[in-house]
């Protein structure tokens, strides 16, 4: 399938992140990206932002915001040891 839209995606978003430790960044970041190609629609985010589609005049959410007070969230970067 279109797995390697994704794949690219995430190799970005790593790559990204990679350069920060490097950097050693102490801030955050944000980010979202939408990919169409070919009817196959990505979408990506990290960090406090989310990318929300238009229906028919109604909103429908693609992401959910990277936030340690959302409980799964914060599981994910506690099991990280953070």
């Amino acid at each position: 399938g279109e797995d390697y839209i994704e794949r690219a995606v995430q190799a970005g978003y790593l790559s990204t992140d990679a350069e920060f430790l490097v950097k050693q960044t102490a801030s955050g970041a944000c980010s979202v990206t939408a990919l169409l190609k070919d009817g196959y629609l990505v979408v990506a985010n990290a960090g406090d932002c989310r990318a929300v589609l238009s229906r028919a005049g109604k909103s429908e959410a693609l992401t959910r915001d990277h936030r340690a007070g959302r409980e799964g969230e914060r599981k994910r970067i506690e099991s990280l040891g953070g």
